[in-house]
This record gives C-alpha cells, structure tokens and sequence, in this order.
C-alpha cells in the first residue's frame, strides 16, 4: 500500500463504506459521500473566497501600476509583489486551494472506482485473480477498475467465490440505472440510446450550471475583471461529457453530484462572504493597525521627552 492511498485513499474508502452500510444502496452513499467531501473541504472555499475578494480589492491599485510601469514586465511584476505584501494579499492563494483539493479528488475517485477493497474489504489477491481470470478470457484489460470486475462478475462463474459473492451484495441501482455499467456511446443515439447515457448528460449540466454560476460570481465579486469567454464556459462540461463515457456510471455520478453540491455551496459562501463584508473587516483592522502604532509613536514621544526633562 502505497503512502498516498494509506493517508487518503483508505480513510476516504472507510468513510463512504460507513454510508454504504447506513442506506445498503451505493448511489446514495455516494450522494452522502460527496456532500460530507463537499461539506470537509468548505474552509478552502472560504478561504478562496475571501482571496479573490482581496484581490479585487488591489484592482484599481493593480491598474495603476500598469500605468506607472508601461511595458516593464520585470518591474511591474516587482512592483505587484511589493503590494501584495503590503496589503497581506497572498499571490498563490487561490492555486494552493486547488493543490490541496487535487489529492482529494484522486483519493474519492478511488473509493469510488474501487469498492470491493474500499466498501466490502475484499483482498487485493483475490481482486487479481478476478482481473486476471477475465483478461484471461477477453473480457478484461489491465487498466479495467473494481467496477468493470463487478460489471462482467456473470463471467467468473464460482472461480473466484470471494469476490463473485461480495459482488452480489452490492446494490448498484439508482432510479432503475446500473452504476456499475459504463456507458458505450454511438453515433446513431436514437437507434442504440442506452439509459445509463443520462449520466454522462447529469454530469455535462452540472458541470454547465457550475461554470455559469462561477462566471457570475466572480463577476459580481469583481465587476474589472474580464468576463469568462463562452468557450471557456463550456469546455468543463463538454469534457465532463466526454468523460463521463469513458468511466463506469458511479464515477459520473459522483463528478455530477460534485459539480452540483460545489456549485450551491459556492452560492451560499458568495453570499455569506461578500467582497464588500471581507474587505470591511479587512478595513477595520488596517484602522486598529494604525491606531495601535500610531498610540506606540505616542508613548515613545512621551518617554522620550520625559527622558529629556
């Protein structure tokens, strides 16, 4: 086991194995999964939120040196640093959000694609004796995960029993769809139309309805900054389409239920935590500030001159 997967990958696995065993139903454990994820990471929204508030408070300060520096990039770059650390702005503040939420993800889509070692606690043996014994056959290939292993279990027969049985046990059903099948798109959608397509097409439009609430809140959060180009608006969800057909129905679930929870959730923080509130109490301590130094100068004027009488 690898050092990734033991701090991550196992925990997370644990966790959803504790929803699984509350509903007996994997797709709402992965709901209960992917709100409890979305939930655990809500301080690195806000943290993110109150980071793009402040830098849209440098704004009209930013547009100024531009100005001030022309088409000095070295200087401009310098300056720009020099202000953010006057103004406790962090450069990286946003991206190191996104550093810490990447190892995350890549831990849930392993509880996700892997339920028979994260849920059911099946040994790693016995996973690649079913692997091998449907490569071995031609219905398998290396890379295939845990899911596609229990979307041809019918194949294994009684060879390997421990997985075959523990299989069966899981409920993979979600409004009558098999989130254990991977959708197999074609051209001809209305003659070879599977239902498990609608995964792939929740997934596309959360993710839309995610990229065009974020468009709106950074917007609103920074009236200067220049608006998202529509392309650039729809490249996440026709990606998320795109890979929703190329992993089984319970990963596109989980990106749609993630799209979804993370979009509401950034709502309501934009909400919560308006610019306009966090750069007030930002404001309010730059006065405290000045007024503690500003009494300092005071009382060392006063000690000075009582030194000197």
């Amino acid at each position: 086991m690898g050092i990734f997967e033991f701090l991550i990958g196992r925990p997370l696995g644990f966790i959803m194995s504790l929803f699984y065993s509350l509903c007996n139903n994997f797709s709402i454990s992965i709901i209960l999964f992917t709100l409890f994820v979305t939930l655990a990471l809500m301080p690195l929204d806000i943290r993110q939120q109150k980071t793009m508030a402040k830098q849209a408070r440098l704004a009209p300060k930013l547009e100024a040196l531009k100005k001030k520096c022309g088409d000095d990039r070295q200087k401009y770059q310098q300056e720009m640093a020099e202000l953010y650390q006057r103004e406790n702005v962090s450069l990286t503040g946003g991206c190191l959000v996104l550093f810490i939420r990447f190892p995350i993800l890549i831990g849930v889509y392993g509880a996700i694609r892997n339920p028979l070692s994260y849920i059911l606690n099946i040994s790693s043996e016995a996973i690649a004796s079913a692997k091998q014994l449907l490569i071995d056959i031609g219905i398998g290939n290396p890379n295939m995960t845990e899911l596609d292993i229990i979307r041809n279990v019918g194949a294994l027969g009684d060879s390997v029993p421990e997985v075959t049985n523990a299989a069966h046990q899981l409920n993979f059903n979600f409004l009558g769809l098999d989130l254990s099948q991977q959708p197999d798109f074609s051209i001809n959608i209305f003659k070879d139309f599977q239902m498990i397509w609608l995964i792939p097409i929740l997934a596309c439009v959360c993710s839309l309805i995610t990229a065009i609430l974020s468009s709106y809140i950074n917007k609103k959060n920074n009236p200067q900054a220049k608006s998202q180009l529509l392309m650039m608006i729809i490249l996440g969800p026709v990606l998320s389409l795109i890979i929703a057909f190329t992993v089984p129905g319970a990963v596109g679930f989980y990106w749609a239920c993630s799209n979804l929870f993370g979009g509401i959730l950034r709502v309501v923080i934009s909400q919560i935590y308006t610019p306009n509130k966090i750069n007030a109490k930002t404001d309010f301590k730059l006065i405290l500030k000045r007024r503690k130094e500003e009494e300092l100068i005071k009382e060392k004027s006063k000690n000075s001159a009582a030194q000197q009488l």
